[in-house]
């Protein structure tokens, strides 16, 4: 998806990049240091198998690899590490999620818990012209769960605010945009 422009033009500097960096790098920093006190049972919600850790894939704004970590059976970091829609990119998205009980289900053959949060974002593209994102994310999601598969179905909408600038190299300015993505995804639990 593209941007659209909500705010004109800011002044460029390059403590903005380093904030953004730092926004990422702190919030996996505090989810992985967590996550080494809390056993798999501690990290486990009743419905979900597995362990604290789940490894898969997404398919979205980032089509790549997505992890993520458990702290408690409510509390998660989502990290999502690929290539955006645009050809020659990457980008990383850092996301903390607290997830809901689930939709009670009559049968209990499925569960369907729901999530929301927020985090960050790094983007670097090339189409026509190379520009560099740093975005705060929103995200909304659910999971499907079945009773003792290690497997996590998810799907996810993700509100961003992002600053970047049109042409790195060409502006000093840069712009600042909102747009939303999303994807969906599989986890598997070790």
């Amino acid at each position: 998806m593209g941007y659209s422009d909500i705010g004109g033009y800011v002044r460029s500097d390059r403590s903005l990049c380093f904030a953004g960096r730092m926004l990422l790098g702190l919030g996996l920093l505090m989810g992985l240091t967590s996550m080494e006190t809390a056993s798999a049972a501690e990290t486990r919600a009743p419905e979900r198998s597995g362990g604290g850790v789940g490894a898969g894939f997404i398919l979205g704004d980032l089509d790549g690899l997505s992890l993520k970590f458990w702290n408690g059976p409510t509390h998660g970091l989502q990290v999502n590490l690929g290539s955006a829609s645009e050809l020659n990119s990457i980008g990383i998205t850092t996301t903390y999620q607290y997830h809901f009980r689930p939709v009670e289900v009559p049968d209990r053959s499925y569960s369907l818990p729901f999530y929301v949060g927020g985090g960050g974002r790094l983007k670097l593209a090339s189409t026509d012209f190379t520009y560099f994102d740093v975005g705060l994310v929103g995200v909304a999601g659910m999971s499907v769960l079945v009773p003792g598969l290690p497997v996590e179905l998810f799907v996810e909408v993700n509100p961003t605010v992002v600053v970047y600038n049109p042409a790195l190299g060409l502006s000093s300015s840069v712009k600042v945009g909102f747009l939303i993505d999303g994807g969906m995804g599989i986890h598997y639990y070790f």
